[in-house]
C-alpha cells in the first residue's frame, strides 16, 4: 500500500476588473525506469475576486495498492490554465509517500 500526501501554497494576484485562473495538478508514478503513468488530476480556480490577492492551501492525498516488485517513483506537475487577468503563484510545494508492506495471512 502506498499512500502519497502532497501539498503546496497557491496565490491568485488579481491584475485586472475580470480575473480569471486554474491551475490543473498531475500525479505521475513511474515504475523500473519505464514511463509515467497518470494517477489523477486536480484543478484548483479562482474567479472573478474582487481583492488584489487570494491565497490557499492545496491538498492531495491519493492511495493505491501496488503489486509490482521494483522501485516507482511519484511526481506531480503544476499547469496553469485558461489563466486571464491574473498571475498565479505555487510555492511551498511538499511530497510525502508512506509505503506499507501488506502480507497476505
Amino acid at each position: 500500500m502506498v499512500n502519497i500526501q502532497f501539498s503546496s501554497i497557491i496565490s491568485f494576484v488579481n491584475t485586472s476588473d475580470f480575473p480569471d485562473g486554474r491551475i490543473l495538478y498531475e500525479l505521475f508514478r513511474v515504475c523500473d525506469n519505464g514511463r509515467p503513468i497518470s494517477l489523477g488530476l486536480w484543478v484548483y480556480e479562482r474567479i472573478f475576486f474582487n481583492y488584489d490577492r487570494s491565497t490557499e492551501i492545496a491538498n492531495i492525498t491519493y492511495y493505491e495498492c501496488l503489486t509490482c516488485t521494483g522501485c516507482c517513483d511519484y511526481f506531480i506537475t503544476a499547469t496553469p490554465l485558461n489563466v486571464t487577468g491574473m498571475d498565479i503563484i505555487v510555492g511551498n510545494g511538499r511530497v510525502a509517500a508512506i509505503a506499507q508492506e501488506v502480507k497476505k495471512v
